[in-house]
């Protein structure tokens, strides 16, 4: 069920599916004995969803590329720490937890 629902919300079959599926795990342990039942489940909620609505199966957002401008590489080490503070971080409140 929360795999339908997520799919036909989210409109993405095969993420909303396995997001289902991660968010009930326990200690990493994902069940993945009922990865084809909540994709096939994902998959038909979707297209019924979209039917019933008159909706198109397409993207729902639509992307456009844009250039990112003034990058340099100071800005991919900025980033890089930021990650690795937020790994820290997570480190401490799992280790504190």
């Amino acid at each position: 069920g929360m795999a339908g629902a997520l799919a036909a919300f989210f409109g993405c079959p095969l993420g909303g599916s396995l997001f289902a599926l991660e968010v009930n795990s326990r200690f990493g342990v994902e069940y993945f004995e009922h990865m084809i039942e909540a994709i096939f489940c994902g998959e038909v909620t979707l297209c019924v969803f979209r039917s019933l609505s008159r909706l198109p199966i397409k993207p729902i957002w639509t992307l456009s590329e844009t250039k990112i401008a003034e990058t340099n590489p100071l800005h991919i080490l900025m980033g890089a720490m930021i990650g690795l503070l937020g790994a820290l971080v997570a480190y401490l409140f799992a280790g504190l937890h």
